[in-house]
């Protein structure tokens, strides 16, 4: 009986690792494929040059208030949008 416990307890752990190391792979393909739709698109560089310039030494940029948390001025989506 212990022996049949052993070999269960022993294929649920190989079942989990095999299941673990399915879905890292299948995060690092839509990590990739994300990845490659971001560098596709087209890039305005004086736009660039423009967010680079502006970016403040404390990691924000001007014009966006961060310490409005509400949900009608949420104006950290303008930082992410900045970032990509």
């Amino acid at each position: 009986m212990q022996s049949k416990f052993r070999l269960l307890v022993l294929f649920i752990f190989a079942a989990s690792a095999f299941q673990c190391t399915s879905a890292v792979s299948d995060f690092e393909r839509i990590r990739q494929r994300v990845t490659e739709s971001l560098l596709k698109g087209e890039s305005d560089d004086s736009h660039v040059k423009m967010l680079l310039e502006s970016f403040r030494a404390d990691s924000t940029w001007p014009g966006i208030d961060y310490s409005d948390l509400s949900r009608e001025g949420f104006q950290h989506s303008r930082h992410s949008s900045a970032l990509v």
